[in-house]
């Protein structure tokens, strides 16, 4: 009994870790830019593969003297397991650092191109907290978003909109601009399409949105 019990411990520990494809290669490239579109050079990349139980470093290299970057790494397994992209990972540089998380389904032709990736300076960045003022009983309010320059500093390639909210909301945005707000509401089922225009100055933003 006590060898069944110790197979079976050690079968779940295998079966968390992650496991690749020893025939299938996949490549990720981009290129790395300031906010005025100049090239960032040395820029550091990291490539992880991710599960719930496990994370492995599977590749990693900087950026060249234009700022692009090409990274080869084996393909993980199963389709749930992420790869995750980290630009700037620890450096301390005053550049914001960022995270992309993708699936094997997100590349073609077994590449993923990340195209052109701005890095904005941590003191460019500010906060617009927008606070939810439940005021209708009747109502409720989904797809809460923000358009303009945003740091992104996690970008999830598969991810959708949360559908519901229940408390305050905070967006990291960058610095001395107008940024559009967009939610709907929902009164009675019927969803209904609303965009306010927000300025944002160099402190941090706090914005009451009554429903």
């Amino acid at each position: 009994m006590k060898k069944i019990f110790l197979f079976l411990f050690l079968f779940s520990i295998i079966g968390c870790t992650i496991q690749f494809d020893g025939e299938t290669k996949l490549v990720t490239e981009g290129k790395i830019v300031d906010k005025q579109g100049n090239p960032i050079v040395s820029k550091k990349i990291k490539i992880y593969a991710y599960n719930h139980y496990d994370s492995n470093l599977i590749s990693y290299g900087n950026t060249d003297e234009n700022g692009y970057f090409s990274l080869v790494f084996p393909a993980p397994m199963y389709i749930d397991d992420q790869v995750i992209i980290e630009v700037n990972e620890n450096q301390n540089d005053n550049y914001q650092n960022k995270m992309i998380y993708s699936l094997r389904s997100n590349f073609t032709n077994y590449k993923l191109n990340l195209n052109t990736i701005v890095l904005f300076g941590t003191t460019d960045i500010t906060q617009l907290q927008i606070i939810l003022n439940h005021v209708n009983s009747n109502t409720s309010i989904t797809d809460i978003q923000v358009e303009g320059l945003l740091p992104n500093e996690i970008e999830d390639l598969n991810s959708v909109n949360p559908f519901d909210y229940q408390s305050d909301v905070s967006f990291n945005v960058i610095k001395n601009q107008t940024v559009i707000l967009k939610y709907k509401i929902i009164q009675n089922g019927i969803p209904t399409n609303f965009s306010q225009n927000i300025t944002i100055s160099n402190s941090p933003v706090n914005y009451t949105l009554n429903y």
